[in-house]
This record gives structure tokens, C-alpha cells and sequence, in this order.
């Protein structure tokens, strides 16, 4: 006859073995007695007093663990040390010799001074409409149009600003 292993034994013994292990350890006499055994000595174990340590053993393990923990944290920023130097000036060198990609480029620009064809302005257009006829303008010799708008009353200022409105919103800026 085939005796259950330690394993089967000790799980037969917390009812979680197969049926067959379970039913062969009621059945059998020697596993019966190895389980018996097994149960004495789990209550002897449990009986026994733990014994309290010396009071010297416990300044010497507070000193061990000390100076365990002491060397360790002097020896580990050494390990690492030269690795990082070189990760580092890797890194650096990297970023000093690939060239630089402007993330956004600005969109060139005209001059200030430059000079807009003609047809293509459609502001002048409509500012060239709203000029007055030679004989409406009574200006002075050394009068410009800005002096003229200022000039302006709130009635002709009024009417000036719709009529820029319109040439500009009928217009494709």
C-alpha cells in the first residue's frame, strides 16, 4: 500500500486533500499515527515559552544593524558614481552637437519702407474712393489730410467711418 507524502499528509490533516488522501488516512494506521505525531508536535510548539533575549544582545544587534547600514550608504554613491559622470557628458555632448530645430519659424516680413504694387492693396482702393472731388477740398497750403480729419465735425467723422467700413467689408483683406 501507497502512504500519503509530508504534503498530502499535512493536507488530508486541514481537509483540503484530495477525497481519496482523506479517506486513505482514516483508513490507514501508520499515516494515521505520522498525523497524530505531527499533531503532538504542533502542540508542543505551541506550549513552549520563548525565551527572552539578553539585554547585551539587543545593544549589540542596534550597533550590528548601525554599522551595516553605515557602510552600505558610504559605498553606494561611489558604485554609481562613474556612470553618471559619463551618462552626463553624453548627454551634453549630444545636445551641444545636434543642431537646434526652431520649434515654430517666424513667417518673413516686408520692410516698413517697401513699396505695395498698386493693384494688389485693396485699403488704398477704397481710400482713393472716398477722396473728395478738387473742388470740395478747400485746403490750406501747408494743412494734410490728417489736419482735415481733425477738422472734421461729429456728423462728417460719423459718416467717413461707415463709409471706410463698407469699402473694407465689401474688400478681401
Amino acid at each position: 500500500m501507497k502512504h500519503l507524502s509530508e504534503v498530502a499528509l499535512v493536507d488530508s490533516m486541514e481537509g483540503q486533500g484530495s477525497r481519496s488522501d482523506r479517506e486513505h488516512l482514516l483508513a490507514c494506521a501508520e499515516c494515521a499515527s505520522r498525523a497524530k505525531a505531527l499533531l503532538e508536535a504542533l502542540s508542543e510548539a505551541g506550549a513552549a515559552a520563548m525565551p527572552e533575549p539578553e539585554p547585551a544582545f539587543w545593544g549589540s544587534q542596534r550597533r550590528r544593524i548601525r554599522e551595516s547600514l553605515d557602510h552600505s550608504q558610504r559605498g553606494f554613491g561611489w558604485v554609481f558614481l562613474p556612470g553618471l559622470a559619463l551618462a552626463g557628458a553624453t548627454a551634453m555632448g549630444l545636445f551641444l552637437w545636434l543642431p537646434h530645430v526652431p520649434s515654430a519659424r517666424p513667417s518673413p516680413t516686408l520692410p516698413a519702407w517697401s513699396a505695395v504694387p498698386e493693384g494688389e492693396d485693396v485699403a488704398m482702393t477704397a481710400l482713393r474712393g472716398l477722396s473728395p472731388a478738387p473742388e470740395d477740398v478747400s485746403l490750406a497750403e501747408n494743412q494734410g489730410l490728417s489736419d482735415q480729419i481733425v477738422s472734421l465735425s461729429d456728423d462728417e467723422s460719423q459718416a467717413l467711418t461707415a463709409a471706410l467700413r463698407t469699402e473694407l467689408s465689401d474688400s478681401k483683406l
